[in-house]
């Protein structure tokens, strides 16, 4: 099992003047509540986050915590419960994880053969406890160009659905690798025409990012490798933290934990 929570109205005329910047007053989401509040699962202000948290296991926790004006509070959130363990025959999985290694993409997947019409959706997962950005790199793609890639195509989106590519064809690699700050690619893809003979392969991986607890920097390091050089890419750049600078809460003060579980894996 795995659980999904999207908020999409949120709202508090006090907090989030300051983007990344939350203070006291936040909604937040992880794993477990050790780790809230959650580097990147976290809201306040009046703008709806792009992110969807998409727990690691059957259990997620969420966290409200506001300090004063509580009658201006507004949170709306989406939980859904997904089931890991049903497959596809032609497309297999529809929800990958990728973690902290480099994961192959490949339709159609390793011993399919597509003797009709198919499209699939694929929804591309990295490590909860990491910040870093999601890239796909293309290695190949035979994807028939007829009518403008509407009947055989591949898409690409990041965490909130935006575009990154749209439908694509055709047999040139795109002119660069595909980047999004989140943690998750979603991936459409459309065989019709050709389908036995139509393919793409690339790989995906998520950018590491770690945190120096002693100062206010992060460190980006791509850990994969390509086939001829090892590679490893690694910049310091200042960030702001979700906590702001400790202080004294004289005002109203409300705490709301909640722990969704499903019944099993």
């Amino acid at each position: 099992m795995m659980i999904t929570m999207f908020v999409h109205h949120c709202s508090h005329s006090q907090i989030g003047i300051e983007q990344g910047k939350c203070g006291n007053d936040y909604i937040t989401v992880g794993d477990t509540e050790t780790e809230l509040p959650h580097p990147r699962y976290t809201a306040c202000g009046n703008k709806t986050p792009t992110w969807q948290f998409y727990s690691t296991g059957n259990r997620a926790t969420v966290k409200l915590l506001i300090t004063s004006q509580l009658e201006n509070v507004a949170v709306i959130a989406d939980v859904s419960v997904y089931v890991l363990n049903k497959t596809n025959p032609k497309c297999w999985d529809a929800f990958i994880r990728v973690e902290t290694g480099r994961f192959v993409f490949s339709f159609p997947p390793n011993g399919v053969t597509l003797n009709g019409p198919t499209q699939c959706d694929y929804t591309v997962l990295g490590s909860n406890s990491n910040i870093g950005r999601m890239t796909f790199v293309f290695d190949s793609i035979n994807i028939p160009n007829k009518g403008e890639c509407y009947d055989d195509h591949i898409e690409l989106f990041d965490e909130s659905y935006e575009v990154l590519i749209p439908k694509y064809c055709g047999n040139t690699l795109p002119s660069k690798n595909v980047t999004a700050e989140g943690n998750a690619f979603h991936i459409w893809v459309k065989f019709t025409n050709i389908p036995r003979n139509s393919s793409v392969k690339g790989y995906i991986y998520h950018e590491i990012i770690k945190q120096d607890e002693t100062a206010s920097t992060t460190t980006r390091t791509n850990a994969f490798e390509t086939t001829s050089t090892a590679q490893r890419r690694t910049t310091t750049e200042t960030t702001a933290g979700i906590s702001g600078t400790p202080r004294t809460i004289l005002e109203p003060l409300i705490t709301m934990l909640l722990i969704i579980t499903t019944w099993n894996d």
